[in-house]
């Protein structure tokens, strides 16, 4: 473990060093810091797991502020603060935003495991990146909590991403070069009058 934040310490300190003004070296900075999970929420509290998919706790929890999928949440990021809730050990609904990157989702856990659909009287649909499956964190507090965690999945993508390889497809370099590829292949219709005569 120790030698895992090394490692991701010394990488992503290079890429700033290197140059973090160019998309190669961001998307790096960026891979390396959705590895680690370290937030602080507000709620009724409680204690709440995850193992990759598998989720069980007893929690109401709000993250208001820190690091969570690549992204630093602060306490005026409310529209973007996310979300956990399980009750009563059996069922439970968990989202998380980053749509920039695709890492956003939203879970609902019946016994533990994720639901493919989300049941009746839920309106919003269930949405799993591949992220999401390879994430492990504990949440415990009561008023304030803590939530500290980790991804194997986004290690191993942050070491793919130095030879050119998007795992998880949240490069915002690949991202925004598919949706200007996108553009461009759907031109806009012409909208000018034709000439006179024609």
């Amino acid at each position: 473990m120790k030698k895992l934040i090394n490692i991701t310490i010394l990488l992503s300190g290079l890429a700033c060093m290197t140059g973090c003004a160019t998309s190669y070296m961001m998307d790096r900075r960026d891979d390396a810091a959705d590895i680690f999970t370290c937030t602080v929420g507000k709620g009724v509290g409680g204690v709440k797991t995850r193992l990759g998919p598998l989720g069980i706790g007893l929690l109401d929890n709000r993250e208001i502020m820190g690091l969570r999928s690549g992204e630093f949440i602060t306490p005026c990021d409310n529209p973007k603060a996310q979300d956990q809730f399980y009750l009563l050990l059996l069922s439970g609904e968990e989202s998380k935003i980053g749509i920039e990157r695709n890492k956003s989702y939203r879970a609902f856990y019946v016994l533990g495991v994720p639901l493919p659909v989300t049941p009746l009287p839920f309106a919003a649909a269930n949405r799993y990146p591949a992220c999401y499956f390879t994430q492990f964190d504990l949440t415990v507090g009561l008023g304030r909590s803590l939530t500290l965690g980790i991804n194997p999945g986004e290690f191993i993508d942050f070491l793919l991403g130095w030879v050119g390889l998007d795992m998880y497809g949240d490069d915002l370099s690949r991202i925004r070069d598919c949706k200007s590829d996108s553009k461009s292949n759907h031109p806009a219709h012409a909208t000018a009058k034709p000439a006179p005569g024609r």
